[in-house]
């Protein structure tokens, strides 16, 4: 009954005034199809851009921004959209490390090209007696997995010298975040015990040592006379 009495009083209605409820309806259905319309082919504000190959890429090469385009993750599949793929927000997160996998040009990068699902696997990029080991650090730029860098305390205080603290440490990783930054590196248990027990005193920089320099490796201390002294590790590594 009260759909028929609705009705009714819609009958009742004067033309102009009916004219303008047809009208607000009408602008109504408009500006809701434009917004579908609109969320449909452009991505929002918190939309996420896959990162996709502009070339063939194989196993080994290091990530670079260069080699890949971003695309709107509307436009991928439906299955590639369940994947694990990589966005541009996350690029800082696999730019340096070395593909697992090839990737051929067209094809959404994946964690899974950067990172071995078995998280047990990244243990065997460590040499022999030497653990991975996290340093937050203010310096990554030009740090790439595989170089080797010194670790130099810088102390918060003026008047006091920075110090070597580990010499020739490979890098495994990089971890870059918007809220701090640093690197794994390859070090043995000692050299692990002497950074925790200074890095408190200051600020840790990397300096990337030439690649065709043969030097010692170890880390430095100060015996009792202040002489710097180097404690010799020895690194036994597997295929390389």
């Amino acid at each position: 009954m009260e759909k028929y009495q609705s009705f009714l009083a819609l009958l009742t209605l004067k033309p102009k005034h009916f004219a303008l409820l047809v009208s607000a309806i009408v602008a109504m259905v408009i500006a809701w199809e434009t917004n579908m319309f609109l969320s449909s082919k452009k991505p929002g504000i918190d939309g996420r851009r896959i990162l996709v190959a502009i070339r063939d890429l194989s196993e080994g090469e290091l990530i670079t921004f260069a080699d890949f385009k971003t695309i709107a993750e509307e436009d991928l599949s439906l299955k590639m959209r369940k994947a694990r793929v990589v966005t541009d927000q996350q690029l800082a997160l696999v730019e340096g490390q070395r593909l697992i996998k090839d990737i051929t040009i067209g094809t959404p990068l994946l964690l899974e090209a950067v990172y071995p699902p078995d998280a047990t696997l990244f243990s065997k990029d460590i040499p022999k007696g030497l653990r991975a080991y996290f340093v937050e650090t203010v310096t990554l730029e030009m740090v790439r997995p595989g170089v080797k860098v010194d670790l130099v305390l810088k102390p918060n205080r003026e008047n006091k010298d920075s110090l070597i603290l580990v010499e020739n440490a490979l890098v495994l990783s990089l971890d870059k975040r918007e809220e701090s930054s640093g690197v794994v590196v390859a070090l043995s248990p000692e050299e692990i015990e002497w950074i925790e027990r200074n890095s408190r005193l200051g600020k840790i920089v990397l300096a990337i040592r030439n690649p065709g320099e043969i030097g010692g490796r170890g880390a430095l201390k100060k015996d009792k006379q202040g002489a710097k002294k180097r404690v010799k590790v020895e690194m036994i590594t597997e295929g390389i």
